[in-house]
């Protein structure tokens, strides 16, 4: 092999540590943004620790890496922070719903009508909600992994008074979710559309970002028979299916407070500072929804005047998009180019490094390595942490690319995958249970199981590579780990 594959240059970069499970069904519409600018993150944090991330697109699958040390400091530093001054985190609650606020008054603006009447200034507005998006992004950055043990070590830094035989109790009371999840919350916008009888056309203007992932946005007339179907049983009745989890909601939140009422001092602290991660890093997701299906309104738009596949939306830089349809028909070439496979390695304040048609290389570097790091203690055991509790054996379904392999997904199969997001939902609920690659209690992962209360198991790193489908295994979320039965 050459050595100037950059899957290469990226493990020198990150210098051998840890890597954050691959987040899959990845594209360049936006991750080509540079968003690793220190911009984003100066302005909130004051660690420095280098971010590096590389981008592994084709036309079938697309996988982003980063390294793990810097979520890691950053919420190390929030952390403490927060353990000093409980404000920390009032300020970035203020921060992101300012900043989400405006995202959803942008979306609701850019819309088939007002792009046609006015490219410009949609344009500009889609700049704005790019900025809007990233530093909402960065705020909460912090949580994307926090798990138990990093808890424990950086409550010993700051010489909490917390007893260790208190501890899992309080872990275990304080890990779950009290609020509305975003799921929950968004299926009681939707049911109240459908009360109110809302247009069909209404709704599928104000809901297109549901199923919006990196490199698949459903158009406006695939979302209704999208919702339709993903909610099927919720539609039937939804006058008392949102009356039903109106009350759902306001009883959990009851129970959650008179029991956080029975805590004091840094208990109490520790449990409002754990809350309030699961819930922002949750309510992350619509705001950077509305921002791809946004890009992906105005691309569209652009793609189809100037005659091209609007496919090829997933292959242009935000950059690209955002200067419109000169830069478009200037880069078309490459931009073409990228979907026979495309790498690209951003460092650190912007820097960036591309390669085009190595696709597969750079993909098995970064595996290899991956291979080596999460090495197996027994050939028939699989170990994580425990997202939601409970115990099933079934057949394992490997689902590492959603909008090829999820059509193919079966009632009461075991759902493996790299991580869950909004578009696991309906795969989550004809699951028998769930186990990721991904871990940290904040993950979506973790919260909608407890939901659906289907055993989940997170932060296994392999599974995906180690299991295969077909395979019987054994899901014993109440000691994190996966057993193998019987291969396939």
């Amino acid at each position: 092999m050459k050595s100037n594959f950059l899957a290469k240059n990226f493990l020198k970069l990150t210098k051998g540590e840890e890597l954050l499970p691959p987040i899959t069904n990845s594209s360049l519409m936006v991750q080509e943004d540079k968003w690793t600018c220190k911009k984003y993150f100066n302005k909130y944090y004051d660690d420095k620790t280098p971010f590096v991330k590389l981008t592994n697109v084709n036309k079938d699958e697309g996988v982003m890496y980063i390294n793990l040390s810097k979520p890691k400091a950053l919420i190390r530093e929030v952390f403490n922070k927060y353990w000093q001054d409980v404000n920390e985190v009032v300020f970035r609650e203020k921060e992101f719903n300012k900043k989400a606020s405006r995202l959803n008054e942008i979306y609701l603006e850019i819309n088939s009508e007002n792009i046609a009447k006015d490219m410009e200034h949609s344009l500009k507005l889609l700049s704005e909600m790019r900025d809007l998006t990233w530093e909402l992004n960065a705020l909460y950055l912090f949580s994307i992994y926090f798990d138990k043990e990093m808890c424990i070590y950086f409550l010993e830094d700051t010489k909490c008074a917390i007893a260790k035989e208190r501890f899992n109790d309080l872990w275990d009371f304080a890990s779950t979710p009290a609020f509305a999840s975003f799921e929950q919350s968004r299926l009681l916008s939707l049911l109240h559309c459908f009360i109110k009888k809302i247009s069909e056309e209404e709704i599928a203007q104000n809901f297109q970002y549901l199923a919006a992932t990196y490199n698949k946005i459903l158009t406006k007339e695939e979302i209704i028979p999208y919702i339709k179907k993903s909610y099927s049983k919720e539609l039937e009745n939804p006058g008392k299916t949102f009356k039903d989890l109106k009350r759902e909601i306001r009883e959990r939140n009851k129970m959650f407070e008179e029991r956080l009422a029975t805590f004091k001092g840094d208990e109490k602290k520790l449990i409002r500072f754990i809350q309030n991660i699961m819930l922002y890093r949750d309510k992350r997701k619509d705001p950077i929804s509305m921002f791809l299906a946004s890009v992906f309104r105005v691309g569209k738009y652009l793609f189809n005047i100037i005659g091209e596949d609007e496919n090829l939306i997933y292959f242009s830089k935000i950059e690209e998009i955002l200067h419109g349809k000169k830069m478009i028909l200037d880069n078309i070439k490459d931009i073409k180019k990228r979907s026979l496979g495309f790498t690209s390695l951003t460092q650190w304040g912007g820097k960036q490094e591309e390669q085009y048609g190595q696709y597969d290389e750079n993909k098995k570097i970064i595996e290899d390595y991956l291979e080596l790091q999460n090495k197996q203690e027994s050939p028939e055991i699989i170990r994580g942490q425990i997202g939601s509790k409970g115990s099933i054996t079934g057949s394992v379904k490997i689902i590492t690319n959603i909008n090829q392999q999820g059509k193919d997904f079966n009632e009461g199969e075991i759902l493996v995958t790299g991580m869950t997001r909004p578009e696991f939902v309906p795969l989550m609920k004809k699951a028998a249970a769930i186990i990721t690659d991904e871990g940290g209690i904040t993950c979506h992962a973790a919260i909608i199981s407890r939901e659906l209360k289907k055993p989940c198991i997170i932060g296994t790193k392999n599974a995906t590579r180690i299991l295969k489908d077909g395979m019987k295994v054994e899901v014993d979320a109440n000691e994190g780990v996966v057993r193998i039965m019987e291969k396939k």
